[in-house]
């Protein structure tokens, strides 16, 4: 079974890398009909994993469909798809965070106190700021298959991602709710998804999913245990 790596965004050449050593192929930009790798394999042997919002491909096991990518894609997209499973919509007065579409940090302001101004629910979002333990998850349809949790450090941005494993989150609440949370999209789109979740946990133990990726930053260990867990999903261990 050949893995396709298909995506319609940039990645790093960690990534590109991690997926390579992984035994995934990894296609250039927006190039999956042109590079014609697939000409030769057998249908029941394609899964093609989209990254980001990619062609549509045909005749092949695919790993986020392009309307499941737009199901969590913008803060107001996963507030309408899982609204009970984010931090509530802020109210007057209360600690926020304002968010709209992008990526790594762009289009999010705090705001200390919500001054309740009027915004378009259909790209952004308003978001109660929660205090807690932040923890970034990795899923390949209902199965965790890798977990960090953000560790305050040194560093240019002041924090880092500590691996923990799946393991290491047990018994946190983190688990169901990513089972939730994967069940909701399974229930509309199909069961074929890898998705990297930022979650908050507070201090009463009460966790919220902040973001769905779609296009999760992996190292090798984590492309290594996504691939291996697609070749379980389809049968080829």
């Amino acid at each position: 079974m050949e893995i396709f790596i298909n995506r319609s965004i940039a990645l790093s050449k960690v990534s590109r890398h991690a997926w390579g050593h992984a035994g995934a192929i990894v296609l250039s930009r927006n190039e999956f009909k042109r590079k014609g790798r697939l000409s030769a394999v057998p249908f029941s042997d394609r899964v093609v994993v989209n990254l980001g919002i990619a062609p549509t491909v045909d005749g092949a096991i695919v790993y986020n469909t392009r309307n499941m990518v737009r199901s969590i894609l913008t803060p107001a997209s996963l507030r309408k798809t899982m609204p009970s499973l984010i931090p509530p919509i802020a109210k007057l007065g209360e600690s926020a965070w304002f968010k709209g579409p992008g990526y790594a940090g762009k289009n999010k302001t705090y705001y200390h106190a919500w001054g309740g101004d009027g915004f378009d629910e259909a790209k952004w979002d308003i978001q109660k700021h929660i205090e807690g333990t932040e923890y970034r998850v990795i899923s390949v349809g209902n199965r965790i298959v890798q977990a960090f949790i953000k560790t305050p450090d040194d560093s240019p941005c002041g924090f880092t991602w500590k691996w923990v494993g799946a393991n290491g989150i047990k018994n946190l609440g983190i688990r169901p709710l990513v089972r939730e949370a994967v069940g909701l999209i399974v229930d509309i789109y199909g069961d074929f998804s890898i998705i990297g979740w930022d979650i908050i946990r507070d201090a009463s133990g009460q966790c919220f999913i902040i973001e769905g990726n779609t296009s999760p930053g992996v190292n090798v260990h984590s492309a290594k245990r996504i691939v291996k867990q697609i070749r379980n999903d389809n049968g080829n261990d």
